[in-house]
């Protein structure tokens, strides 16, 4: 790749799966991108939703933050964050957004898992993960 390199933001640097991403390209940084990361109050950029975009121009932006355990308001908050993701990323001309949702939208089954499988969430946090996927907003530029 040639030029300028190209900005991606995590969103939700702290969490489990931030964290070992942050690990990974720690060890191993991929060339000609400059990783910008947010968390509420771990690594990264201290920002939340509503807050002016301190992170300027980006290429696109990887959505992993989200709520996991709490009551189902609490767990409602993912929709929240998934198109405040969205925002933020038409804000800074991000062309790509990537959402990483859960396999726990889907029902239970033995064996590998596809994408037209049923999705009847057995909890909560599935529930609350279904919601934000069945309210998708269309993404600046592409979608991956």
């Amino acid at each position: 790749m040639s030029g300028q390199a190209k900005r991606i933001l995590v969103l939700g640097a702290s969490g489990r799966v931030g964290r070992l991403l942050r690990l990974v390209w720690e060890q191993s940084p991929p060339s000609d991108v400059e990783l910008l990361f947010q968390s509420r109050n771990g690594p990264g950029v201290h920002w939340e939703p509503g807050q002016p975009n301190p992170f300027g121009k980006l290429d696109a932006v990887i959505s992993l933050w989200g709520v996991t355990h709490g009551t189902q308001t609490e767990l409602a908050a993912n929709t929240t964050l998934a198109l405040a993701a969205q925002d933020l990323a038409a804000d800074a001309g991000a062309g790509r957004v990537l959402h990483c949702s859960s396999i726990a939208v889907y029902t239970p089954k033995d064996g590998m898992l596809a994408e037209t499988d049923l999705t009847e969430p057995p909890n909560a946090y599935g529930r609350a993960n279904w919601q934000w996927n069945r309210r998708w907003k269309t993404p600046p530029g592409q979608s991956l």
